[in-house]
């Protein structure tokens, strides 16, 4: 037997909020007007997100949930790269009381089945295609119920808790998803005072987040994380890498593993700074985003930084300070 033992929490410094809605509610209190999240959309346009912004949209999103009779514990899964949305997505599940089961964009479709049932997963918002993966078809594979279903009744023996189905990307959905705009319509049906109120009764114990693992020696394993755990992690690696509120980060890994949540996520947005998003990892767009983004903080394994150098523009770029 072996006891580790830490200073007390009360005396540790830099820890705020220890829910997730008390987190995203504290720093768009703290930040404001800060830039948050930038990204260039699928139409190639470059967007950006204050910290303010980032409340509101995901506020809405909480109260999209709500109208949809998501609730406490109801099991919201994100099936999503590294956008916008995913954010906005993590934050309004929290603040609506539900439970956000972040699915890796790797998954195959058995795994996807897998994590799907395993997690008892109510309301699914997902992308229709994430680089070679077509989840559009991987979906209505798996519940031929969808394509006649109306969202939020859907019925299907092999994923029996699923009922509802949100795509992001317009032009794919199919008849049976719910297009990401109509969904959020839903918002207006709630008044953002109960998305407060929903918010407000999440407790630090409450079950927060639902990662998998990658799977790579079995089927993917759940990991559950309680608001407390997560929040913890992104409040200390703000302090841990020494970041502040200049930092501008870059990951070439999804929010998906928890590692990047809190290694990326935490350690820009516990500080007011700015997330540069990019939905999957491709070097040639990698590189372009570091130089043009001025990218401080830049987040990748091994072997992605190499195929990085390997790139045409590395060494004009001169990037080797920033990587």
């Amino acid at each position: 037997m072996s006891e580790i033992q830490g200073p007390a929490l009360e005396d540790e410094t830099g820890i705020g909020a220890l829910t997730l809605a008390g987190f995203v509610t504290e720093i768009a209190q703290k930040h404001a007007d800060r830039e948050a999240l930038r990204w260039t959309d699928l139409a190639g346009e470059t967007r950006s997100w204050t910290y303010a912004q980032m409340h509101e949209e995901s506020l809405r999103v909480a109260r999209a949930l709500l109208a949809a009779g998501a609730g406490k514990g109801t099991r919201v899964g994100l099936l999503v790269s590294n956008r916008p949305e995913w954010i906005f997505g993590m934050f309004g599940s929290a603040m609506a009381g539900a439970v956000s089961v972040a699915l890796s964009t790797f998954s195959t479709r058995q795994e996807l089945e897998y994590q799907l049932h395993q997690a008892d997963v109510e309301v699914l918002i997902m992308e229709a295609k994430v680089a070679s993966n077509d989840f559009d078809r991987d979906i209505f594979e798996l519940c031929p119920a969808l394509s006649a279903a109306t969202p939020g009744q859907l019925l299907a023996d092999k994923l029996p808790f699923l009922r509802r189905v949100v795509c992001l990307d317009k032009d794919e959905c199919r008849p049976g998803l719910q297009d990401w705009d109509e969904f959020l319509a839903g918002a207006e049906q709630i008044p953002a005072a109960i998305a407060r109120a929903t918010a407000d009764c999440s407790s630090p114990v409450d079950l927060g987040l639902i990662f998998f693992s990658s799977g790579s020696t079995a089927q993917p394993k759940a990991i559950q994380q309680t608001h407390r755990a997560a929040t913890l992690q992104c409040w200390r690696f703000g302090r841990w890498y020494e970041t502040d509120s200049s930092v501008r980060t870059w990951s070439a890994n999804g929010f998906f593993w928890s590692g990047n949540f809190a290694m990326a996520f935490g350690s820009t947005l516990s500080v007011g700074g700015c997330l540069v998003l990019q939905r999957y990892f491709d070097p040639e767009e990698a590189l372009q985003l570091l130089a043009a983004e001025k990218i401080s903080h830049a987040i990748a394994w091994p072997h992605q930084e190499a195929r990085l150098k390997e790139c045409p523009g590395w060494a004009a770029a001169d990037l080797s300070a920033q990587v």
